[in-house]
């Protein structure tokens, strides 16, 4: 799924500016990992910095910040040189993750 069908979708509504200032990482994060947990962007789904800055209007380095954390906590998968992937984890995997996170 790409990232205009994200927000054509409304599975990740536009952030409102708050006094003209840009959306942060702390904004996105949270937008971003329920859209995940609750399964609006399904698993193994793929998109772009690119398209995730347009969505929120903010630069690929914000959206690089927010893709990391994401990684970091499993949630997605970050390649070099492919589209950041939404983890599709098996049973066993899913249970791992939550053993480490208790």
């Amino acid at each position: 799924m790409n990232a205009h069908a994200l927000q054509r979708e409304n599975i990740l509504p536009a952030l409102r500016l708050v006094a003209g200032k840009k959306p942060s990482v702390d904004d996105i994060y949270p937008r971003l990992f329920d859209a995940i947990l609750e399964q609006r962007i399904a698993p193994a789904s793929r998109f772009t910095e690119e398209g995730l800055g347009e969505i929120f209007g903010v630069s690929r380095s914000v959206i690089r910040r927010v893709l990391a954390k994401l990684s970091h906590q499993q949630v997605i998968i970050l390649r070099p040189n492919q589209r950041a992937q939404v983890a599709a984890p098996d049973a066993q995997q899913t249970r791992q993750i939550l053993e480490r996170a208790v």
